[in-house]
């Protein structure tokens, strides 16, 4: 059974998954992709011209919700449908849930929402709690051809509820007040689909985590919440973490039976041992199949100058011992590079295959070429796809 449209380096028997985080994918800059006004559209559009893929996650995609940034758009969670269209998937099925981030954002004096994080007190009028300056802003999605069989999706259980040991009463939200006891756990929500794949059952888990970064915030709870929210990813995968959930919670994990392909950015890096998340990313490795024995950085920043990048894995699949990964990796396209300095006079045109590109360095104006593919990856996303062609072997 070959599920969607493979490419041809891909056994018939096998099926391709791509997991992007899509840097604050919006309504608007969705419409302006489909009106060809996006760069970054564009360039998203570009990448899946030439990678297939038979199950799609994607992070960051707006929610759309009526009023929502303003009283222009009045659509109801369509946006995955219409990236749909854009990438030449119309036939596509889709799953696709409001985040809880920005749900308690404020609109301006103009009665809409904020759109640019770094305009003028936008600060102000962001959740304090979730991020996000306006409502289900970091969604996630499913794009397949699967039937399916089943879906639960959590975004309301309260933090208190799953790790009642978890002491809250030190963080502060990004006003600098005390949290609510009654705060939820996600930030977004965790998705659990249950997709036919092979004439079986296949449990697709979805989870964008909050980021295990305070950002300079004194008495955040990022860093706890991210690695409560890798815990219950464990315990519901594996049916055990450290510390346990709460044995009065009213859920059930999943069982080894299951088949389950889980992925997401999960927003810790693996490797950094001061995280809290990283030790419980690195028992559940041992218990999951890892896409990649050592995976890469999949965070890669947005500058086009790659001299000193600030990089990090924060993006993940794993699945349980049902599936052959067959292949794997994550999509990162060579960096060419070269530098004409800070004077203007003496840039020549770019050749073909290579863009032209400006930097500051020491309040001078500078210049360089770099390749064209690294710089359409770069103008998509500050996140790298990861990918991997799964076998169902049991």
């Amino acid at each position: 059974m070959v599920i969607g449209v493979l490419g041809t380096t891909t056994p018939a028997y096998a099926f391709r998954v791509i997991h992007w985080n899509i840097k604050e994918f919006d309504t608007q800059k969705i419409f302006k992709t489909r009106d060809q006004q996006s760069t970054q559209g564009q360039s998203v559009l570009a990448f899946f011209k030439t990678h297939p893929w038979d199950l799609l996650s994607l992070n960051e995609i707006q929610y759309d919700l009526p009023g929502v940034p303003n009283s222009e758009f009045n659509s109801r969670g369509l946006n995955l449908k219409r990236i749909a269209k854009l990438i030449g998937h119309s036939n596509s099925r889709w799953s696709f849930d409001p985040a809880n981030t920005g749900n308690q954002a404020k609109r301006n004096e103009k009665g809409q929402y904020e759109t640019n994080p770094n305009a003028p007190y936008s600060r102000t009028l962001a959740d304090p709690l979730n991020f996000g300056v306006f409502p289900g802003q970091y969604s996630t999605g499913l794009l397949f051809k699967n039937k399916i069989k089943n879906k639960k999706v959590f975004s309301k259980l309260k933090w208190k509820e799953v790790f009642p040991e978890r002491d809250l009463t030190s963080f502060r939200d990004a006003h600098g007040n005390p949290i609510p006891e009654d705060i939820e756990l996600f930030d977004k929500n965790f998705t659990d689909l249950t997709l036919e794949i092979e004439q079986k059952p296949v449990h697709i888990i979805l989870l964008h985590t909050v980021p295990s970064f305070e950002f300079g915030q004194k008495n955040s709870m990022n860093i706890a919440r991210n690695a409560d929210q890798l815990r219950f990813l464990e315990w519901y995968l594996t049916g055990s973490t450290s510390p346990s959930v709460a044995d009065t919670l009213a859920l059930e994990p999943l069982s080894k039976n299951d088949r389950i392909i889980a992925m997401g950015d999960w927003n810790v890096d693996y490797q950094k041992k001061t995280k809290e998340g990283a030790p419980v990313l690195q028992r559940l490795f041992k218990k999951m199949k890892l896409w990649m024995k050592k995976p890469p950085a999949t965070y890669w920043g947005s500058s086009l100058i790659q001299k000193e990048p600030i990089e990090a894995t924060l993006d993940y699949l794993v699945t349980s011992q049902h599936f052959q990964i067959i292949k794997s990796g994550v999509y990162r396209p060579k960096y060419i590079y070269n530098d004409w300095g800070c004077n203007a006079k003496k840039v020549p045109s770019a050749p073909s295959g290579k863009v032209l590109i400006s930097y500051q360095r020491k309040q001078k104006t500078c210049y360089a070429w770099v390749n064209e593919e690294f710089a359409s990856q770069k103008q998509a996303s500050d996140h790298l796809p990861i990918w991997a062609e799964l076998k169902l072997i049991d």
